[in-house]
Formats: structure tokens, C-alpha cells, sequence
């Protein structure tokens, strides 16, 4: 499947189960990069991630300075992870 149709058909299946959310494909592109890079592996709990069970996490919190597009400031994690870690950071890891 071309990469075009590929986050075309993200988009349509994540309009169908979050209609009220506007996905970018920017968002979606950087996700599944980021995913891939870090084998479907959760940087929190270190479990597997679904294709359709992924969030992304700012390291850094913003709300604790983190930059909200820097990439090296983002990874992926299960979306209860990422709520459980809510806006905590260690003050070791991502991006200074």
C-alpha cells in the first residue's frame, strides 16, 4: 500500500472510532514513524502496542516547559500509560 493511502485509511478507521477528533496526517505520519523506530514497544511499560492503541507522549512535559513539536521530545505509549503519567517527568529523560 503507497504511504499516501496507508495514513488515508488511519485517517478514515480513526474518524470511525473518534469522530469528534480531527486527526493531521502529519500526526499520524509522525506516530507511526516514532512507533516503528521504537518496534510497537511502549517507552513506559516496555508492553506491545496495537496499531490502534497508540498515543503520543511528550516526554517533557509541556506543561513543564517540553516543546510541543520538537520530535526528540515525543514517544509512543499505550494511551493509559500516557494518562496514568499524566504531566510527571523524571527530570532525566527527552529533551532539555
Amino acid at each position: 500500500m503507497a504511504v499516501g493511502k496507508y495514513y488515508e485509511a488511519q485517517r478514515q478507521y480513526l474518524r470511525e472510532i473518534k469522530p469528534n477528533v480531527v486527526f493531521s496526517t502529519r500526526k499520524i505520519a509522525t506516530r507511526t514513524k516514532l512507533a516503528e523506530e521504537q518496534d510497537w514497544i511502549c517507552s513506559i511499560c516496555g508492553n506491545p502496542m496495537a496499531h490502534d492503541d497508540v498515543s503520543l507522549d511528550h516526554i517533557r512535559p509541556l506543561c513543564q516547559g517540553g516543546d510541543a513539536f520538537d520530535e526528540r521530545n515525543l514517544q509512543v505509549v499505550h494511551p493509559i500509560c500516557n494518562a496514568n503519567k499524566g504531566g510527571s517527568w523524571d527530570g532525566k529523560r527527552g529533551y532539555p
